[in-house]
């Protein structure tokens, strides 16, 4: 190393005065940092709902495609007919199950409640007063999913078929905000008859959360 010591006795050769400069530059620079760094915690605590916000952005990863997982050991629905989730349950066989209907709806609910409970499901309601307001239909959704977990089933999925269109929505926020799969169901409809047409339901993913 002795090599890169300079005749003045300097490293590089170089004076002692431009050392003393460099040093005054890196204290300067290190006092700069250091301001930079407490406006930034500062401006964090003043705005750290906006920031928590932002680091926790959804991404959407996997979005449609028919490739709904079968090893659902929950589900939850928003509810408007019988016949849409009692196929569903028959397709992916959940051992758990929510209903969120409305209070016009939630006499059919509690048909369809009975029965699959003597069918050996374990069965949850949760009545919205109004399927107009998204923000209901989340908090239902949300006290299901965490229902579900606490009952010991660890993967529900989250349908999103039946309801009025803010319910859908709703569901939809609370099943992102927990890291819960969504789906609908998307069927022909026999308008002669009056019924879904038999055999044309079909399970389409809409959000897998990672």
């Amino acid at each position: 190393m002795a090599f890169l010591i300079g005749d003045n006795g300097q490293l590089f050769g170089w004076s002692e005065q431009w050392w003393l400069f460099l040093d005054q530059i890196g204290i300067f620079l290190g006092d700069v940092l250091m301001f930079a760094s407490l406006a930034a915690a500062i401006f964090g605590f003043f705005k750290r709902e906006e920031l928590r916000r932002w680091l926790r952005r959804n991404t959407f990863p996997e979005v449609g495609g028919e490739d709904i997982p079968k090893d659902r050991d929950s589900l939850i629905f928003t509810f408007s007919r019988e016949e849409l989730p009692r196929w569903v349950v028959d397709q992916l066989r959940p051992k758990w199950v929510g209903l969120v209907p409305s209070q016009g709806t939630r006499e059919s609910a509690e048909r369809l409640a009975k029965n699959l409970e003597a069918n050996g499901i374990r069965t949850r309601l949760h009545t919205v007063d109004d399927p107009d307001d998204p923000g209901l239909t989340q908090i239902a959704v949300r006290e299901l999913i965490h229902k579900a977990r606490t009952d010991g089933f660890e993967h529900p999925a989250v349908d999103v078929t039946g309801g009025k269109v803010p319910m859908s929505l709703g569901a939809f926020m609370a099943a992102e905000e927990a890291g819960v799969p969504t789906f609908y169901v998307t069927s022909e409809y026999d308008r002669k008859n009056q019924r879904i047409q038999p055999g044309s339901q079909r399970i389409i993913n809409i959000s897998t959360p990672v």
